[in-house]
C-alpha cells in the first residue's frame, strides 16, 4: 500500500496526560519536548524499531494498544519528530530544511532506526504529520451526561481546544501563497476559535481533514494523522466520574453472570461515545439498538466491575478454602502437567459446587484469580486482559449474542522474572462438567 493516501496511528491515553507537544512549522522539535528529555535520559530505552515495524506494515490504521504507564504518548510524539518535515513558510513558498541538521536529527543518531540508512532516508522528516491529542476531553465533568447546556459549555469548549491545539502546528501557513480567500478565512477562524459551538459529529472530523487538504497543497507529503487518548472520554469514570460513566456500561454488564444480558436502552450517554467513533450501531431491531464498544475500554469496566463486586465468587459458591488453592493453583501455573493438573483440580473444586451456565461465566472466574495474582503479586506478575481474540472459524457473534467461535484467548498472565507468557483460553463444553485442553490438543475432563 503506497503512503500516498493519509494514515493514522492512534494511541489511547495514558492515567495522567502530560503536556501537549508544542509543535511549529520551524523544525518541529522544541528542546522542552518529552520525546527529547527521555531521548536525553540515562534510563532512555530504544524503540524506534516500532517505527519501522508500522512503516514496513503500512496499515491504513494502526490503534497501539498497550497498558498505562507503557508509554504510548512518548511513541506517537516520537513518530511525529521522525516524520514531520522540517519547513517554514518564506516568499509564500515552502522551505525545507535540510534534516541533516535539524535538531531531531540529532536526537536519532546512535538509535537503532538510525543505523538503517536506506529506511532511515527514505521515511525521516519526508511526510506532514496532523497530531490530534484528545486527552483535554479526559477533563470534562459528569454533568455532561445529563445536562445539555452545561454540556455544550464544557465539553465543546475543551474539543475548541483540541481543534486549535491541531491547527496551532502550521500556523505559517496563513503566508503560502497556494491558499485561496476561502481557505485563509477558515484557517484564520480555527486558529482563533476552533470551531462553532454548533457543532456536529461531521464538522469536527471535517476540521481534520481540511488540514490534511491544506498540507497537501502547501506542503505536498504525504499526510499521516496521529491520534493521542483517543479513550479520553473513558478517563473520567477512572479519576473522578466513575460511578456516572460506568452506568453506561453496566446496563450491559450488571448481571454479567446471568445466562441473558440485560437490554441496552439508548441513552444520551451513548452519543458522545458515538461522536468520537469509540462506539458504533451495528443493528437496529425496533427499539433495541445493538452497539459495539472499545473493546478495550469496556473489558477494563467490566472486569474491574467483577473483580471488586465479588459477583463471581458468590454466583459459584466458593469457600475461602477454595479461593485460596485457586489463587495458588494460578501462581504456580509453569509449562508442566503438575502444574496443570494442580489447576485443573482447583477449577474442578469451584465448578462441581456449582457448574457454570454459559462460557463467559467460566471466563469470569477464569479472570478474576488471573487478576487477584496480578494484583496480590505484582512484583512477579502482570495481566494483559484488555482483548478478548476470537479464535477458529467464525470470529463474529450470532444472532442472539453468543459467540460464533467456539474458543477465546481470554487472558494473557506474564511471568516477568521467568519471562513466561500464559494464555489462558475458556471453551464451553456443555457434554462435560468441566475440560482442560493442553497445548498438545489433549483434555483432562
Amino acid at each position: 500500500m503506497s503512503l500516498s493516501n493519509s494514515v493514522e496511528l492512534i494511541v489511547p491515553s495514558r492515567r495522567a496526560a502530560k503536556g501537549l507537544l508544542a509543535v511549529s512549522s520551524y523544525d518541529f522539535v522544541p528542546s522542552s519536548s518529552e520525546f527529547s528529555e527521555i531521548r536525553r535520559s540515562k534510563a532512555f530505552v530504544d524503540k524506534t524499531f516500532f517505527l519501522h515495524e508500522w512503516l514496513t506494515q503500512r496499515p491504513k490504521q494502526w490503534y497501539v494498544t498497550a497498558p498505562p504507564g507503557f508509554g504510548k504518548s512518548s511513541l506517537a510524539k516520537m513518530a511525529v519528530q521522525f516524520l514531520n518535515a522540517s519547513t517554514e513558510i518564506i516568499n509564500g513558498r515552502t522551505k525545507f530544511h535540510s534534516w541533516r541538521e535539524t535538531a531531531a536529527y540529532r536526537l536519532f543518531q546512535g538509535t537503532e532506526i538510525f543505523g538503517m540508512k536506506k529506511f532511515f532516508q527514505e521515511h525521516f522528516q519526508n511526510y506532514a504529520v496532523i497530531y490530534i491529542d484528545l486527552s483535554p476531553l479526559g477533563c470534562t465533568t459528569e454533568a455532561f451526561y445529563k445536562n445539555k447546556p452545561i454540556f455544550d459549555q464544557d465539553f465543546h469548549q475543551r474539543f475548541k481546544m483540541v481543534i486549535k491545539e491541531m491547527m496551532s502546528y502550521y500556523p505559517s501557513l496563513l503566508s503560502h501563497e497556494d491558499m485561496n480567500t476561502a481557505e485563509l478565512m477558515s484557517f484564520k477562524k480555527y486558529l482563533e476559535e476552533g470551531m462553532n459551538d454548533a457543532v456536529t459529529p461531521s464538522k469536527f472530523w471535517k476540521s481534520a481533514s481540511f488540514l490534511k487538504k491544506l498540507l497537501r497543497k502547501c506542503i505536498k507529503k504525504p499526510v499521516i494523522v496521529i491520534v493521542d487518548s483517543y479513550d479520553a472520554l473513558c478517563k473520567p469514570c477512572m479519576i473522578q466520574d466513575k460511578a456516572k460513566a460506568e452506568n453506561i456500561y453496566l446496563k450491559i454488564v450488571r448481571h454479567p453472570l446471568k445466562k441473558r444480558p440485560s437490554r441496552l436502552m439508548f441513552v444520551t450517554s451513548i452519543k458522545i461515545f458515538q461522536f468520537l467513533g469509540l462506539i458504533s450501531v451495528t443493528e437496529e431491531r425496533g427499539d433495541l439498538c445493538v452497539y459495539r464498544v472499545s473493546s478495550r475500554t469496556d473489558a477494563e469496566l467490566m472486569n474491574g466491575y467483577l473483580c471488586k463486586s465479588g459477583s463471581v465468587q458468590r454466583f459459584f459458591g466458593i469457600s475461602p478454602q477454595n479461593e485460596m488453592t485457586m489463587i495458588s493453583a494460578v501462581r504456580g501455573l509453569a509449562p508442566n502437567n503438575d502444574s496443570l493438573q494442580r489447576f485443573g483440580e482447583a477449577v474442578y473444586n469451584i465448578v462441581k459446587v456449582k457448574a457454570p451456565d454459559a462460557e463467559y461465566q467460566l471466563k469470569a472466574l477464569l479472570y478474576v484469580y488471573s487478576r487477584k495474582v496480578a494484583t496480590y503479586h505484582s512484583d512477579d506478575f502482570e495481566i494483559e486482559a484488555g482483548i478478548t481474540s476470537l479464535t477458529g472459524k467464525l470470529p463474529h457473534l450470532n444472532e442472539d449474542g453468543t459467540p460464533g467461535a467456539k474458543e477465546k484467548i481470554d487472558i494473557i498472565l506474564v511471568q516477568k522474572n521467568k519471562g513466561i507468557g500464559i494464555i489462558l483460553t475458556s471453551k464451553f463444553n456443555e457434554k462435560c462438567n468441566f475440560c482442560i485442553e493442553k497445548n498438545d490438543g489433549t483434555q483432562i475432563s
